[in-house]
This record gives structure tokens, C-alpha cells and sequence, in this order.
């Protein structure tokens, strides 16, 4: 019972950076078709680095930039959520990694978005 509401509490965290993170890229991208093409190449990295994460088969520093990538930070909660007995210091760091995501690309993305006319 644990696991499942330590799940759901991470899917929670972890839709709320990705969320933020499409704010972000709405906030900085005018254009619908532009944000569009955008959303689709950003997607590839932070699939990437995210798949990668658990890894060194490209080397300790990529590991370690996969593994605190938004997508890495997101795969660290739900392993410990799904495995309350693994629930680390890294797994705490990862959610608060996660939190500060989400507050500086939300913060971007209302920062810079404004209405427009089409």
C-alpha cells in the first residue's frame, strides 16, 4: 500500500516537471508550429538522457548528467516509490532536483509567455 501511494505522489512531482517544462517552451516560442517542432526535438534528449541514465555505457560523465536530467530525476522517484525499501538520499535529492525543475522552467514559462493575435 505504501509503494502505490509513494507512486502516485512521485507520478504527481513527476507530471509537474514535465508540465513545467512545456510551459517553458510555450513561454519562449511564439509560434504554434514552431513550439510544435520544438516540443518533438526537445523530446528526443530528455527521452535520451532519461533511457541512459542507469548506465555508464558512455562514460561516468554522462551517467552522471543523465542520471540529474529532468528525465533521470523522474526515473530515481519512481524506482524508490515502486521499492519503498530502496527509497535513498538519492532519491530524496532527486525529488528535490525535480521540485527545482519545476519552479525555475514554470517560472520561465510564465515569465515569458504572453497572448497573442493570430
Amino acid at each position: 500500500m505504501v509503494a502505490y501511494l509513494l507512486t502516485f505522489i512521485c507520478v504527481i512531482f513527476s507530471s509537474a516537471l514535465f508540465l513545467s517544462v512545456g510551459q517553458a517552451l510555450a513561454g519562449l516560442v511564439k509560434s504554434a508550429d514552431t513550439l510544435n517542432a520544438v516540443g518533438r526535438i526537445a523530446y528526443l534528449p530528455l527521452f535520451a538522457l532519461g533511457l541512459f541514465g542507469q548506465s555508464t555505457v558512455f562514460g561516468t560523465a554522462f551517467e552522471l548528467i543523465s542520471r540529474w536530467s529532468p528525465g533521470g530525476t523522474v526515473i530515481t522517484l519512481l524506482s524508490g516509490a515502486m521499492n519503498p525499501s530502496s527509497w535513498n538520499s538519492d532519491t530524496w535529492l532527486a525529488l528535490a532536483v525535480s521540485t527545482a525543475y519545476s519552479v525555475v522552467f514554470a517560472g520561465i514559462g510564465i515569465r515569458w509567455f504572453q497572448w497573442g493575435a493570430r
